[in-house]
């Protein structure tokens, strides 16, 4: 339940990109962390639930997720598209309004530590690769 990757995981991450792995995804911090493009690759430090059935934690928001579109072409990773969820008991919706600006606007900043610019769009998050 963090939102922010311990620095050794971080190296562990970039080292398996370095040896050839496209994507990398990190799981059960049970919140969603940052995306990072690392040289060819990307790497989904921990992308949250999807179904949810635990307390929710006010802060931490582990009600909030994505779904996590990777486009893949000839040569390669060519997009990635995030589209923000509100996880319910046992249920997966889309975020709207309010809540969809925020979620979009925490994943942002997350990407930033890791200079991932991402581009908002109505239906969520992108970032071509």
């Amino acid at each position: 339940m963090v939102i922010s990757p311990p620095p050794h995981f971080c190296r562990f991450a970039r080292a398996v990109v370095d040896r050839g792995v496209d994507i990398f995804h990190g799981h059960s911090a049970h919140v969603f962390q940052g995306v990072e493009r690392y040289k060819q690759g990307l790497i989904f430090y921990d992308t949250g639930d999807f179904l949810d059935d635990y307390v929710i934690d006010p802060v931490l928001r582990n009600d909030w997720s994505f779904v996590f579109l990777v486009e893949v072409g000839d040569r390669g990773l060519h997009k990635l598209r995030l589209i923000p969820v509100h996880l319910s008991y046992a249920q997966v919706n889309l975020a709207k309004g309010a809540e969809f600006n925020t979620i979009c606007d925490r994943m942002q900043s997350l990407c930033a530590a890791f200079n991932t610019n991402l581009r908002q769009t109505s239906e969520g998050l992108e970032v071509k690769l």
